[in-house]
Parts: C-alpha cells; sequence; structure tokens
C-alpha cells in the first residue's frame, strides 16, 4: 500500500497451493488518518512470489474525506496594515489558497472567482452566474494575466471567454422553453428570475462582443414582454417586473405602459418598503435610458441616499426576499448606478465597500451575490478607475510564528499570490495612506468536521434502513437497502432553495434504474426521478445524482418530510459515514450538518 494507504497487520502472508488448485488469504487495509492522511488516489500493489517465479497485480483505490469541498473567502479593506486569520483546517491535498491585493476593489473579485468557479451546484441562475466572471474580465486582459498567476494544475489555467461562453449557451439552450422563457432545472417549466438573470448575462455578452444567438434572446424577451402584465403584485414580483423592464429598455425596446405603472405601484407604495427598494433603482435606470433625468433621479435618490446613511451608521440593510438579500442589494444599485449614474461614484466612500466585504467575511454570500458584486466591482472601475502607487509587503505566519515573505507586485491594478499550507495568518503592510482592498479565499476539504449534530435553523437526519424498515449500520454485501434523509425547517414556515448533499458511505451505491423501463404512470417523470426511483414526502424539485452522493433541491418546511433511495453493498469494510449537509442556497445562515457515524458492510 502507498499514498494514503495502510496495511494493517502482517503484509506478507504465506500460502500452500496445492498442484491446479487455488488459495486466497486476506489483507486488511485502511485509510490514514490525522496528520498522516492523504487524499487522492492510492496504489495497492499486490505481488506473489514462488521460488523463480513472480507475479504482481496493482490497481487504484480512491481516498476520499468525509466533508465537503469547501471555499472560504475573507474580503476587506485596510490602510498601512491589516492582519486576518485561517478559517479552515484544510486537507493538504486538493488545497488552494490565494491573497489578492489591489487598488480598486476588484481583489473581492479573486476571491468570489474563486468560489464561483467550485461551485457545486447547477441550476440556471448558478451556471449563470458561473459565466459572469468570464464574460465580465474578456475585455480586462491586464486583470486576466494577474489573476491566472499562481493557478495550481487542478485548477488549469483561466477560462477562455468565448469557450466557456459557449458551453454555458449548450446550457442554457437546453434549458429554453416553449414559451421562450428559461427552466430553473432541465425538463422543468419556465421560471421568472432563471429568464431574467440570463438575459442579463446574454446582454452583458453583448455589450463585451461575444457572439450571443439572435434567435436565443428573441424569444426570452419575447416570454419578458409578455410576463410583464403578470399579476404579481407582491414587492418581489414588483421589484423582478422593474428588472425585466430594465433589461428590454436597455436592448432598445421600450414599454412606456410598463414603466408607468410601475412607477405608479413604487409611489403607492413607498411607506411599505419599496421606497428605496432595489426596483427602484432598475426603474431609475431604465428612466435614465429613456433620457427622463428627472424621474430617474426621484427614483434613485431614496436607494442611495439609504446606502450612504447605512455606510455612516455602519448598518446593513437586512431585507431578504426571493433572489435578494442584503449585498445583491448593495452590489446592483453600485454596478446600476455605476452603469448609469457614474458622476455619483466619484465621491464614493471606501466604507462602503468595507460594508460589504464585513458581510462576505461573515458568510453572507452565495452565487448570485458573488457575481453581483463582481458586477459592482466591474461597473466602478469602469467609472472611476484607480491608480495608486505604494510598496506592498505580505508575509505568512505558521502556527509557531515563523514569517515566510510572499511575493506580492504591484496593486495596480491587482496582485495576488499562493498563501503556503500550514498558515495560521496573513500580514499586509503598505507604505502609503490610500485605502487597498484585499481577498483570501480559502478552498479544499475540512480536516475536523464536527462528530455531533450542527442545526441552525433546520435539521436534518439521515439513516439506513433493512428490508423491514429498521434503521441499521451493519450489512452483508450485496444487500440492497433503503437510504433516509428527513429535513425540517426548525424557525421558519418556509425555507425556500435548499440544497442537501447526501453522501454515501464508501461501501454503499446508489441503485439507478434504467430509463425506459418504467410503466405508464411514471411516463411524464423527469429523468432524474426515473433513475433514481424512491419516494417520500419531500417535494424535491430536482436531483443530482452521482456516483458516491445525491443531492436534493427543494423547499423546506416546519414539518418533518422525508426522501428515500435505494443503495447497494458493493464493498466489504469498516467505514465512515459522511455527515449529510443541507443550506438554504440564497441565505447561507440557514444550514444543517447531520451526525456523522460509521457503517459496516460484512462477506456472506
Amino acid at each position: 500500500a502507498s499514498g494514503g494507504l495502510e496495511v494493517v497487520g502482517d503484509a506478507t502472508q504465506t500460502l500452500k497451493v496445492d498442484e491446479r488448485g487455488e488459495a486466497s488469504t486476506r489483507f486488511n487495509v485502511r485509510a490514514k488518518a490525522g496528520e498522516q492522511a492523504m487524499l487522492g488516489s492510492s496504489a495497492l500493489v499486490l505481488t506473489s512470489t514462488h521460488r523463480t517465479f513472480s507475479a504482481r497485480l496493482s490497481t487504484e483505490v480512491s481516498v476520499r474525506p468525509a466533508s465537503s469541498f469547501v471555499t472560504l473567502v475573507q474580503a476587506g479593506s485596510f490602510q498601512r496594515a491589516g492582519e486576518l486569520g485561517s478559517k479552515a483546517d484544510l486537507y493538504p491535498n486538493f488545497r488552494q489558497s490565494d491573497v489578492a491585493v489591489s487598488a480598486a476593489p476588484w481583489a473581492f473579485a479573486t476571491g468570489l472567482m474563486q468560489y464561483l468557479e467550485a461551485y457545486p451546484h447547477g441550476c440556471t441562475e448558478q451556471i449563470t452566474s458561473q459565466t459572469f466572471p468570464t464574460v465580465l474580465l474578456s475585455g480586462r486582459p491586464e486583470l486576466v494575466k494577474e489573476m491566472a498567476r499562481g493557478r495550481t494544475a487542478e485548477q488549469g489555467p483561466m477560462p477562455e471567454a468565448r469557450k466557456t461562453f459557449e458551453r454555458y449557451l449548450v446550457q442554457l439552450r437546453a434549458r429554453q422553453t416553449a414559451d421562450g422563457g428559461f427552466s430553473l432545472w432541465p425538463g422543468a417549466g419556465t421560471d421568472a428570475f432563471a429568464t431574467l438573470y440570463a438575459v442579463h448575462l446574454l446582454v452583458e455578452a453583448r455589450d463585451h462582443k461575444l457572439q450571443v444567438p439572435q434567435d436565443l434572446l428573441q424569444k426570452a424577451n419575447t416570454y419578458l414582454q409578455g410576463w410583464l402584465g403578470s399579476g404579481d403584485t407582491t414587492l418581489d414580483g414588483w421589484r423582478q417586473r422593474t428588472q425585466a423592464t430594465y433589461l428590454l429598455t436597455r436592448q432598445g425596446i421600450i414599454a412606456p405602459a410598463a414603466l408607468a405603472n410601475l412607477r405608479e405601484a413604487w409611489r403607492n407604495r413607498k411607506t411599505q418598503g419599496w421606497n428605496d427598494d432595489l426596483g427602484a433603482v432598475y426603474l431609475a435606470a431604465s428612466y435614465r435610458l429613456v433620457k427622463q433625468e428627472q424621474v430617474a433621479n426621484e427614483l434613485l435618490d431614496p436607494a442611495w441616499s439609504d446606502l450612504l446613511a447605512r455606510t455612516e451608521k455602519k448598518q446593513r440593510r437586512n431585507v431578504w426576499g426571493a433572489y435578494y438579500d442584503p449585498l445583491v442589494h448593495d452590489s446592483m444599485t453600485l454596478h446600476l448606478v455605476g452603469r448609469h449614474f457614474p458622476a455619483r461614484l466619484k465621491t464614493l466612500k471606501p466604507a462602503v465597500w468595507e460594508g460589504m466585504a464585513a458581510m462576505v467575511r461573515d458568510g453572507w454570500y452565495n452565487s448570485l451575490s458573488s457575481a453581483s458584486m463582481l458586477l459592482a466591482v466591474d461597473s466602478y472601475f469602469e467609472a472611476v478607475g484607480q491608480n495608486v502607487e505604494g510598496k506592498l509587503t505580505a508575509s505568512a505566519i505558521d502556527a509557531q510564528g515563523r514569517a515566510a515573505a510572499l511575493a506580492m507586485g504591484a496593486v495596480n491594478p491587482i496582485t495576488r499570490a499562493a498563501v503556503p499550507a500550514g498558515t495560521a495568518k496573513l500580514k499586509l503592510s503598505n507604505d502609503s495612506d490610500f485605502n487597498l482592498y484585499y481577498s483570501w479565499a480559502e478552498q479544499g476539504f475540512e480536516r475536523n468536521v464536527p462528530a455531533t449534530p450542527v442545526n441552525q435553523g433546520m435539521e436534518i437526519f439521515h439513516e439506513v434502513l433493512d428490508a423491514r424498515g429498521n434503521p441499521v449500520t451493519k450489512v452483508k454485501l450485496g444487500d440492497e437497502v433503503t437510504v433516509r434523509v428527513r429535513v425540517r425547517s426548525l424557525e421558519r414556515a418556509q425555507v425556500n432553495d435548499v440544497a442537501l448533499v447526501d453522501v454515501l458511505p464508501g461501501g454503499l451505491e446508489p441503485v439507478l434504474q434504467a430509463v425506459g423501463d418504467d410503466d405508464d404512470t411514471n411516463a411524464d417523470a423527469p429523468i432524474w426521478k426515473k433513475r433514481l426511483g424512491g419516494g417520500g414526502s419531500w417535494q424535491v424539485q430536482y436531483a443530482d445524482i452521482r456516483e458516491d452522493r445525491v443531492v436534493f433541491y427543494g423547499g423546506v418546511g416546519k414539518e418533518l418530510l422525508e426522501v428515500t433511495y435505494k443503495a447497494r453493498a458493493t464493498n466489504v469494510g469498516d467505514y465512515v459515514v459522511p455527515a449529510a449537509y443541507g443550506e438554504a442556497m440564497y441565505d447561507r445562515r440557514v444550514f444543517s450538518r447531520s451526525a456523522g457515524g460509521r457503517f459496516q458492510v460484512v462477506g456472506n
């Protein structure tokens, strides 16, 4: 055994084999633990010898961690000096840690780009958010060059804009429905926000000189024009219709009646939280595009004044809605102001960016808000730019207090460096009074995951059941078992857009059905449901079936919901049961990790 494996007991055994006979033996092998643990492929070599004869057989075994891949981002600003502490204890294999510093807030972008690049889920919003960085950077080769510095072999080179966008278009076209909109998941019906967000990227891509299929965009525009008259009178519905009007207006498709109706709704509900909502900023940008400056400023002023006032008081806009949170609100406000009211950004204080960075440090970011922040940085850089001089020094400090200097270049536009393994904290120093921006992104598999459940607004239970429905921790090789995952909200009546990752222990694999063998009653079911089978009370929107796990997506209420599927014992051994993990994808303050455990598969 080599790499992450070790033999338990005697690694050499003597067998007696009769002529034309057979003999067998057993070696016990386990994955190394603690500081000796090594993830990834490890070789297992069996060699037999008799006198001058020998035979050799080798195989590769994958050593997996009992934890999910994480990306933890810290961001902020500093003058003269700053110090950051590491937030993660990661296995050295597949670990990536980078610090970036810049004169403009582009440093924020690097950490969030790494987060998006490794993002594990794939609804239409999420694949769109993953594509935004490539589109925005397609016109900034100087930034791409610096951001490419220090990428590992696993990461590969920076994504090429045209190829990345073409791959995205293939996925997006497969999700366009008959009415021209886009579904949130493959095979589902049209989702209004997924359509809005995809159209936003297509419009940005066209502005960045990338080839956008006209039929794809035209069909989506037709859907949005028809959807504008929908009867949704909620704040979330109004905000999304202002976004639709803005995207159409930006393409030269003017809808005067819709603009007037949306403005009138804003006037009538100013006292109900609509006055300084992001929808007012979208509406202001639309009126600016049609050259109605006075109306545009009337709509923008409350939201802009609120942003500046909250910054002075160091307060957050703690309002959450459908695809809407404090970081999305502030980021998209800056993006729209930078694009359509650029003069207002020239006097923007760095404290505004620091307030947004504090939300990132507290984990208030997700795929949507990360892409929104990149849009904000891009618009700010376009409107204001930044050109400062100064000597930056950075050092990595380990747990024993030993320092190692990091090679950092000029901060204009950005400089990056890899952070060595074992770093406990970073020290940054700047010999000028200019405000500099930083981000530190740590990626990898966590070492010390709690063995006890962790519940923050949500609760998850994971069990393996035998044929009688009883929980078991030991089965025979070849047995078919039922995996049951139960989930519920602990505080809110409803938690939307939950992703629940159920990782199976090494000795179990999902039992998948052959698509096409189902009866007529299941003919209209999506392919994932036909393959996975199973049942339960949880109305899952989509399930992503992988080799060692199943990822479920859906909404969760206070009632205990369950989902079940079949698995088969395929390998003898004693295995760690990874904790099932779930989170609200657009409000990461809500999450849960079930208890871990052990599971045995024994021979017949």
